[in-house]
């Protein structure tokens, strides 16, 4: 509203100039101003206006003076409109108010010496909002940084005192989690984000803070990269002549990683071996070691530990030690016993191997004194300690000289030399026994015998006869051929009929006539095709026929598709989805291990009972079966174990588990302790899946599945001989290996 007092008041002036003349050179010098209307306020500005009433003689000056406590006067903030054009209204641009603030306001007029006021009105700026922003989308991502930033495009009507970008693991961000600090004002800017962890997905957000608070711009996410892992070669422990112990550490850097050691007599080694463990996760230090073997003595290697995960490949630092010299070995011979017409006992004690692998031992004779490796001898196998040796094909009422002997890489070494006589007797024909059928496959098998007695003649050939019919022998039936030594031998059966029963006997020939052994029976396998069209061999152990290999098919036996895990994460709590799983989603290791399964796969939705095993086909093919914990028992009590022990939870056994493993370290981490595979299963360390995702343990142990409720599974290790059963959550994923019906 306007002011119109100094109007009134210049009025009168001039009245009283007409009335008293005197008055009027008075009148000349007065200035006069009048506040007028604050209008287009807003945050921080705002226009007023005023009126020149009269400039006087010497106005100099006009505007308006402005502050946020009453009684404005031109020592605080004003505007300056310089000369007034005489008389007439005049406008201010008020600039830099505080939002949601009350000023006081004064129109004035100064002629250098003397400054007039209009009158003081008041009025208050619009309250501030927050800022407007958007956020910058993330580049130069690292395991460990990141860019990112926004753009202001309004400051809500105050001014922008901090601004950046605030990340987080979980979404909506806030300046309380982690921020960059990156300056004041509105428009574009940069933040760099620091201080990251490796693999790990970040939520982002722009911010801006003014008076009337923090605002954020739109939510961003990124994963960092995955960094290389970290490998370190420590020193080589447990040397000798011919093996050592590599040792080292791996960081995996939160990625399975794979662990290996590289060495070699340079430094492009040429050897790799798989370290124990074989694989690491996390980013802990993992300690890792090989033992390895078969070098040569007073010799240099270099080694270094090698990491390699989907994120890159380290090698640790060389590291080199020396092999020990080698010396002869240390031994004496075994006293003479068991002495007969053409054979005796004998044998002999290695005390110290020199330092050297002994590779081969036993007893050399001749009918003159110092006999050696050149005359007679036996050959068994290889090692320290204690062994027998049987002497066979000797002469009667014949005087020999024995010597133990062993060898390693800096020779061969004599124990003392012993004589003895053979007896007089007259030959009869052989005494012998037959072994166990063993290795049975469709068309093959493995027998053998033992000649326990040569009955005082020399075995001129020995073997095995088979045929379908009870009681063959070597006129009517198949034969082997199989030296002319007494004691153990071996015998391959082939050309066999597939699902077919066999009669064997072993037989000795002598110049009195053959002997047979006892009579064994056994039964060809079979071949098994599931829906894929997988073919499978299977082993006869004890009445039960198996499976030879993990199940590989990816459907039930009526066709139905089981469902596929690869790429699957986390399937915690889920007991129901049929899924099945290749280890680390890699296809080759399906061809050698087979399929890992869940519970629900294996048994396809059955509900078993230990006491009918034979009605949980599950995943198998059709005339097959899921092993229940009973029929697993029944395996390994075959192969040696009590009933106490097939009963407990836990490791079990002494070498049932060796009888099981599949032989060498082709497929099985060294050292694959115990493995015979005498059984013929042929057990493989197909590793497990892990319900939250990972696989572990491929090469080191074997998990198979039975179809007892409480999930008791059976567990292979590769440095143990005995066999784990326990029971599991149903989300795992494990092998499976199928039993005829």
């Amino acid at each position: 509203m306007k002011n119109n007092t100094p109007k009134l008041f210049f009025l009168l002036c001039l009245l009283l100039c007409l009335i008293v003349p005197s008055t009027c050179k008075k009148l000349e010098k007065v200035m006069l101003v009048s506040t007028g209307e604050v209008t287009g306020i807003l945050t921080n500005s705002a226009e007023a206006s005023g009126e020149v009433i009269d400039p006087g003689k010497g106005a100099t000056q006009h505007g308006h003076c402005y502050a946020k406590t009453p009684n404005v006067t031109v020592a605080g903030s004003k505007t300056q409109l310089g000369v007034p054009a005489g008389t007439g209204g005049f406008t201010s641009q008020l600039t830099n108010l505080e939002a949601g603030t009350k000023y006081y306001i004064k129109a004035y007029l100064s002629d250098g010496t003397e400054t007039v006021y209009g009158k003081e009105i008041s009025f208050s700026t619009v309250a501030a909002s927050v800022p407007t922003l958007t956020t910058t989308a993330i580049t130069s991502v690292t395991y460990t940084t990141a860019t990112s930033g926004g753009n202001i495009s309004s400051d809500g009507g105050a001014t922008v005192t901090t601004r950046g970008v605030c990340w987080n693991t979980a979404t909506s961000p806030t300046t309380a989690n982690y921020k960059s600090t990156d300056g004041t004002g509105t428009g574009s800017f940069a933040s760099d984000l620091t201080g990251l962890t490796a693999g790990t997905t970040y939520y982002v957000r722009a911010y801006a803070t003014n008076s009337a608070g923090t605002a954020y711009g739109s939510e961003i996410s990124f994963t960092t990269t995955y960094v290389a892992p970290a490998a370190s070669t420590t020193a080589a422990t447990s040397v000798t002549s011919t093996t050592a112990t590599l040792n080292g550490t791996v960081i995996a850097n939160r990625l399975s990683t794979t662990i290996t050691f590289e060495y070699g007599t340079t430094t492009t080694y040429g050897t790799s071996v798989n370290g124990v463990p074989g694989n690491a996760v996390g980013s802990a230090n993992t300690a890792a070691k090989a033992d390895i073997t078969g070098l040569t003595p007073s010799t240099t290697y270099h080694y270094r530990i090698k990491a390699v995960s989907s994120a890159g490949t380290t090698y640790g630092d060389n590291q080199v030690f020396n092999t020990s010299a080698v010396a002869l070995a240390t031994l004496s011979t075994a006293t003479i016993v068991n002495i007969g017409a053409s054979s005796a006992t004998s044998g002999g004690s290695i005390t110290s191997d020199g330092g050297g692998t002994i590779t081969k031992r036993g007893v050399c004779w001749s009918t003159s004194p110092n006999p050696v490796i050149s005359d007679s001898f036996t050959d068994d196998g290889g090692g320290t300690g204690t062994y027998s040796s049987s002497l066979t094909g000797l002469q009667p009422n014949t005087t020999y000289y024995v010597k133990a002997y062993a060898t390693n890489i800096a020779g061969t070494a004599y124990g003392n030399e012993i004589s003895f006589t053979t007896s007089t007797v007259t030959p009869v024909i052989p005494t012998l026994t037959t072994s166990s059928a063993t290795s049975i496959t469709q068309t093959t098998a493995s027998s053998g015998g033992n000649i326990t007695n040569d009955g005082g003649s020399l075995v001129t050939t020995s073997g095995v006869c088979w045929s379908t019919s009870a009681n063959p022998t070597i006129a009517l039936s198949t034969k082997t051929t199989d030296g002319t030594a007494s004691g153990t031998f071996t015998s391959t059966i082939t050309g066999l009929i597939a699902n077919t029963t066999y009669y064997v006997k072993a037989y000795a020939t002598n110049s009195v006539g053959t002997a047979y052994g006892n009579q064994v029976t056994f039964t060809t396998t079979i071949q098994v095709t599931d829906f894929d069209g997988n073919i499978y061999n299977t082993v006869q152990i004890g009445s039960q026929c198996w499976m030879k290999e993990n199940l590989k098919t990816t459907h039930y036996a009526d066709g139905t598709a089981l469902v596929n895990g690869m790429g699957v994460g986390d399937i915690s709590g889920d007991y129901t989805t049929k899924y099945w799983f290749i280890y680390v989603d890699n296809p080759s290791n399906k061809d050698t291990y087979g399929l890992l399964y869940t519970w629900a796969a294996a048994m396809n939705g059955a509900s078993s009972s230990d006491a009918n095993p034979s009605e949980v086909q599950g995943v198998c093919p059709t005339g097959w079966h899921l092993p229940s914990d009973a029929e697993w028992k029944q395996l390994e009590m075959h192969l040696g174990m009590s009933q106490a022990e097939a009963d407990r939870k836990g490791w079990r056994g002494t070498d049932e588990g060796g009888k099981l493993k599949e032989t060498g370290t082709t497929r099985w981490v060294s050292p694959n302790t115990g493995a015979t595979n005498e059984s013929g299963f042929s057990g493989l360390p197909g590793g497990y899946r892990y319900s939250a995702g990972p696989f572990f343990n491929i090469g080191y142990f074997g998990y198979w599945w039975s179809s007892l409720e409480e999930t008791f599974y059976r567990d292979l290790n590769y440095n143990l001989t005995s066999i784990y059963r326990y029971d599991t959550s149903k989300d795992w994923g494990f092998s499976v290996r199928c039993l005829r019906d």
